[in-house]
């Protein structure tokens, strides 16, 4: 058997780093694959940033605050079109790969459908919200039409799946490309605000051609995937639960910007969501992260129970320590950095930076956990945690935004985050998991596999 050469990046590392990862090819792959994930969101927040910036200083608090909020609002029922299946269908095609054409034609049939039916209930739901609000209505249906496009995305899937990322990154850039244009040329034409809905339901539908195109163009066939009645149940049943958690996730993470824009007005919505885009600009590095390394924690669980647990150890210290390093700066310099990128109409969301951006730590946390639970068949645990921080988060809102405005907002994220995470005290192996996530914090093994 031919053995597989060392990629290429390895040559170039100095001496000391080099000998740490020569004949590693597994976790090359890894680091290989995070790598061209970051540079892929890197390279869409670098011009995505820019373009929103520029976008929010044009609107202004109260317009941005509108967009966000039917931004946000249609977000309540994406869980509709994802289903919870991208974690899924990564683990069955890395594990079945001869079962590829079933597992993407059944997956691909949920995420339509699903779609549908989020575009259904998000345009039902704002109408009988804002019955007199005719902008809301078509805002929130531009919005949620997106996600019909994204069923598209389990071609991004069966790229993660074979840690090949780099192939999904040509399509994605193109998409944002096009849709930076577009904003741009809207601000410079002085465009309403419902021509940037249009424009981010145009980008959707660039991204989806241009996935397809590249999955074509590599040898795909879509006329080899398989709708299989038994495959759908089987996905159905199993992402039950995924699915379940991830509306109650996407409800906690869009809740408070919801109440919000009905407990106090549209600018309120405008000033928080300032805040967390910063958040959000960080938050993709350690999903990247975790679900690179899904792929060899399947492996290693199957054939190494120590080893297993180990690298479960060192994900934790990764996302730990790395979310901790991001979150203390900014907290700090938060007031002249949100002057600095929003402008001085937005000054009074630094506060809710200095707050929110330490709920990075707890969510890199929780998809680092959860991935875990997911590979461990705990789905239910994951539905509960997720269910208790939704739970707190709305309790918490209901009684500090009156009182507190959007920093009592901004608290009661960072807790329902903290506690959804922690919580972690059902059986044998989630206690195991919670100490594993403990240690990583005080007595972190970031470079541990590097050393050994």
């Amino acid at each position: 058997m031919t053995e597989r050469m060392d990629s290429w990046w390895v040559k170039l590392l100095p001496a000391v780093f080099r000998r740490r990862f020569e004949r590693r090819i597994a976790a090359q792959q890894v680091i290989a694959n995070t790598f061209w994930l970051s540079c892929d969101y890197v390279f869409r927040l670098s011009i995505g940033v820019v373009v929103n910036v520029w976008m929010a200083r044009y609107l202004g608090p109260q317009q941005f605050g509108q967009l966000s909020f039917a931004t946000a609002f249609a977000g309540l029922f994406a869980a509709f079109s994802t289903l919870g299946l991208d974690v899924v269908i990564v683990r069955d095609l890395a594990k079945s790969p001869h079962a590829q054409a079933v597992t993407l034609g059944s997956a691909w049939i949920l995420k339509f459908l699903g779609s549908i039916a989020a575009i259904v209930l998000a345009v039902t739901a704002i109408a009988w919200i804002r019955p007199d609000d005719g902008l809301s209505f078509w805002l929130v249906f531009l919005f949620a039409s997106v996600f019909l496009f994204q069923s598209a995305d389990v071609i991004d899937m069966w790229f993660r799946s074979s840690l090949r990322s780099k192939r999904s990154v040509l399509p994605k850039a193109i998409a944002i490309i096009a849709g930076a244009l577009g904003k741009s040329g809207l601000i410079i034409a002085g465009a309403p605000l419902i021509a940037f809905a249009w424009m981010g339901l145009a980008e959707a539908v660039v991204g989806s051609i241009a996935l397809l195109g590249v999955f074509i163009w590599l040898g795909g066939e879509l006329k080899s995937w398989r709708i299989h009645s038994g495959r759908v149940c089987e996905l159905l049943k199993e992402v039950f639960p995924l699915a379940l958690s991830a509306m109650v996730i996407i409800l906690y993470m869009r809740i408070d910007k919801i109440m919000l824009g009905e407990l106090l007005d549209d600018e309120a919505v405008g000033l928080y969501t300032a805040a967390t885009k910063v958040f959000e600009v960080f938050y993709f590095i350690p999903s990247a992260f975790v679900m690179s390394l899904g792929p060899a924690l399947v492996q290693a669980r199957e054939s190494d129970a120590g080893n297993y647990l180990a690298r479960v150890e060192e994900m934790f210290s990764v996302v730990a320590i790395g979310t901790i390093l991001i979150a203390l700066p900014i907290s700090v310099f938060a007031n002249p950095l949100i002057t600095f990128i929003f402008g001085p109409n937005f000054t009074s969301a630094a506060p809710i930076l200095q707050i929110h951006i330490w709920a990075l730590v707890f969510s890199a946390l929780g998809v680092a956990s959860g991935q875990y639970l997911l590979l461990e068949g705990f789905n239910s645990i994951i539905l509960q945690r997720t269910a208790l921080g939704a739970a707190v988060n709305i309790l918490l809102n209901v009684l500090w935004i009156p009182r507190y405005g959007i920093v009592g907002a901004a608290w009661a994220s960072l807790i329902a985050y903290g506690i959804a995470t922690c919580f972690l005290f059902q059986n044998v192996a989630s206690r195991r998991c919670l100490n594993l996530m403990v240690k990583s914090v005080f007595y972190p093994r970031v470079f541990a596999a590097l050393w050994r």
